[in-house]
């Protein structure tokens, strides 16, 4: 499994390094109680929004290597995975089976990064997944799917 982040990950990632940078910049620049009093919730901020952006990538990427470390459809472990961040609220990414064509978009919570919600959007290519197509199912239900094509 490939995981590719956007780049909106990073922006917000940078963005909060700036506020962490001016707490401390203000806190530096006036060397007294008044510059911490400024500066230090600013430096706190930035740290906490910092360490809660990284906490949530990495829920993100485990819930998402929990259910789809291979691809349901034809178990190959080939799969490109594209994390997204809206800023506000839920999270949206796909993953792509770089063996077979299926294409997944995957709704995870913005606040915990635990996956929410599954919907296939492209079955494989040889038509395998076409009955679940557009269907939106909680991430235990393609867990069940290699094991339905065995029987």
């Amino acid at each position: 499994m490939k995981i590719v982040t956007s780049n909106s990950i990073w922006i917000m990632q940078f963005i909060v390094a700036i506020i962490m940078i001016l707490g401390v910049g203000i806190i530096i620049l006036f060397r007294d109680v008044g510059g911490l009093l400024i500066g230090g919730p600013w430096f706190i901020l930035g740290l906490i929004g910092f360490l809660w952006g990284i906490s949530i990538l990495n829920n993100t990427k485990n819930s998402i290597a929990q259910y789809f470390s291979a691809c349901p459809l034809c178990r190959s472990p080939n799969t490109l995975v594209k994390l997204g961040w809206s800023g506000i609220g839920d999270d949206t990414h796909e993953i792509i089976c770089q063996q077979c064509g299926a294409k997944w978009k995957i709704t995870t919570s913005g606040w915990t990064g635990k996956i929410k919600i599954v919907k296939l959007v492209k079955p494989s290519d040889d038509g395998t997944g076409l009955e679940y197509l557009s269907k939106e199912t909680d991430p235990e239900f393609w867990i069940t799917i290699p094991r339905k094509r065995k029987q």
